[in-house]
């Protein structure tokens, strides 16, 4: 899911921050969207698809961080995207955040 007030694609300025599961109890097609992206590394790209247009972004790196850590929300000047999800899987004691950059 998009954080609300955060940037969209193709804005140029600002950050896109996507949040999602890693598990979940109850079943859905998307309990589990975001369970490998502790597998990402630097230089990975990541597509984002939005209105119709790619938008390609290229992995600079990842943290973990506690959950009630807001500064993870921080707006950037440049056009830069966030992938969150708990940590470890099938907790929701800490975040695992991925930041990446537009190509």
């Amino acid at each position: 899911a998009l954080m609300t007030g955060s940037a969209m694609p193709g804005s140029d300025r600002g950050k896109i921050f996507i949040y999602g599961h890693s598990s979940a109890i109850e079943a859905s097609k998307y309990q589990k969207v975001f369970s490998e992206l502790n597998n990402l590394v630097s230089g990975d790209k990541i597509l984002v698809k939005y209105n119709g247009v790619d938008y390609n972004y290229i992995v600079q790196g990842k943290k973990i961080v506690e959950k009630d850590d807001l500064s993870v929300l921080n707006q950037t000047n440049s056009e830069t995207l966030s992938l969150m999800t708990c940590w470890p899987v099938g907790t929701d004691k800490q975040r695992l955040v991925v930041s990446a950059i537009r190509e």
